[in-house]
């Protein structure tokens, strides 16, 4: 007797293939009789053995060994198992390599049934979890960036689950698949072709999340939270305009923002100087917030919160407390994103007054501390204006539509332009119910309010909370 499929010679009574590992039809296993060769015809040449039922290989006599895939023992073991019980025992490289290994062994619908979804979705997890990573370092997106963990760790379950199915039922399948075939040909190629696809996705995967990381190492070296923002930033170097360089401190669209707003260069103070909205604020106010709310005198509509809003990745850092060295001003920082421009900016405040004192710039990705360019106040002004332009607003603020020419009844002028009351130098104090109050460098006050179109203003004396303290004089626009 031979097997059918590889003409390998049994002994009669083998379910399987010694050969191939094929199973055998019942009439096989039985063993029936080996034909015998017999006489040839008179007048014929004399033939050899010949396998009715197979017409593939033909064997001479003695049967050769049979030149085909060799059987895989384990399965051959397994397969017999299957047959006799109706299961398998735990297949652990199915539950270990579970993916590679159904490709391995051809069995691509069991892949694509059970591993292709679970892949997708734990690719499209990981890219989210990177996406939310540096909001999370930097303070906010913690609640996204918690859930995306959430979602990872669902996909880990789900992956160990399919694991342990896969390792379970792997050899049922594959008897099934191979119908019980244990010399069944394997697919190294279609296994090669996901090595290759998972390495790929997972070295752009790497590249995003280092590329990322390096960008928060870069804001982080200055920062408790992601910004340029910590404790240790030389701040005194800063204002002392060590590093007036700007080559490579900010990037193209940052310098046409400088460019294309030199006119602010005119009216400085209008963009770095400001006041508290409202002006009493209770104790223990956090001072971001009432910075927040306080307003430059270039607008007296747009509050600082909305102003700088127009910047990508802003974080306040803690209040820097007045001291005798400040002469009573306090201090804080906001960091912010402009295109590849990281952007700082102080803040003083000193009760009502709020100042703008410095802004410096670096490349996002620049990790040196000491790679920054601090900006000239006529450049601050100008990316002021700039943020003034993204919040909707020209400015038009009080500080700007009282300035010119005005005339009293009797024709006597008065000039006001930017610094200067009338000839004596003077201090932007606050607006208030439609009135702007100038502080002289004589030490006296003045209210300026207008009227009917901003065509008639009324200039009085007042103490520094605004209140006058004298009738008002009436000018009239030149």
């Amino acid at each position: 007797m031979f097997c059918t499929y590889c003409g390998a010679h049994l002994t009669g009574g083998e379910r399987f293939c010694p050969g191939c590992g094929a199973a055998l039809l019942p009439a096989e296993a039985a063993g029936p009789s080996v034909q015998r060769p017999s006489a040839a015809p008179q007048g014929t040449a004399e033939q050899g053995w010949q396998q009715p039922a197979y017409t593939g290989y033909m064997p001479s006599w003695p049967p050769r060994a049979a030149r085909t895939p060799w059987p895989d023992a384990y399965y051959v073991r397994e397969f017999g198992k299957v047959a006799a019980t109706g299961k398998g025992s735990f297949n652990w490289a199915a539950f270990f390599f579970g993916p590679f290994h159904c490709l391995y062994r051809g069995c691509v619908p069991r892949f694509l049934k059970l591993y292709l979804p679970m892949w997708t979705a734990g690719m499209a997890v990981a890219v989210f979890v990177q996406m939310q990573a540096p909001a999370a370092l930097r303070g906010g997106g913690g609640g996204l960036y918690a859930l995306g963990l959430v979602l990872n760790l669902l996909c880990s379950l789900w992956g160990v689950g399919v694991g342990l199915y896969n390792g379970f039922t792997f050899n049922r399948h594959y008897f099934e698949h191979v119908r019980g075939n244990a010399a069944a040909p394997t697919r190294p190629g279609l296994m090669g072709i996901a090595l290759a696809v998972q390495a790929v996705a997972g070295i752009a995967l790497a590249a995003v999340m280092l590329a990322g990381l390096g960008t928060e190492l870069g804001r982080g070296i200055r920062s408790e939270v992601g910004g340029l923002l910590d404790n240790s930033m030389p701040y005194e170097d800063v204002q002392g305009g060590g590093h007036s360089d700007p080559q490579g401190k900010y990037d193209a669209l940052f310098a046409a923002i400088l460019d294309g707003h030199a006119d602010a260069a005119e009216t400085v103070q209008d963009y770095t100087q400001g006041y508290t909205v409202p002006r009493a604020w209770p104790a223990g106010t956090p001072n971001d917030m009432v910075l927040r709310a306080s307003r430059l005198f270039a607008d007296d509509d747009i509050s600082l919160g909305t102003l700088v809003s127009a910047m990508n990745n802003t974080v306040w850092s803690e209040e820097y407390a007045a001291d005798e060295g400040t002469d009573g001003w306090n201090s804080q920082l906001l960091y912010g994103e402009v295109g590849e421009t990281a952007v700082q900016l102080e803040f003083s405040r000193r009760g009502e007054l709020v100042r703008i004192i410095s802004a410096i710039t670096y490349l996002v990705d620049d990790d040196d501390l000491n790679s920054y360019y601090e900006l000239t106040q006529e450049e601050l002004a100008a990316f002021v204006q700039w943020l003034y332009e993204q919040a909707g607003t020209q400015g038009g603020g009080m500080a700007a539509r009282v300035r010119g020419t005005w005339a009293d009844g009797a024709g006597q002028q008065l000039q006001i332009t930017p610094g200067m009351l009338g000839g004596e130098g003077c201090e932007l104090w606050f607006v208030e119910n439609g009135a702007l109050v100038l502080r002289l460098d004589s030490g006296a006050y003045r209210r300026l309010a207008l009227s009917q179109g901003d065509t008639v203003l009324t200039v009085s004396e007042c103490d520094e909370d605004g209140a006058e303290t004298a009738p008002g004089s009436v000018y009239y626009k030149m």
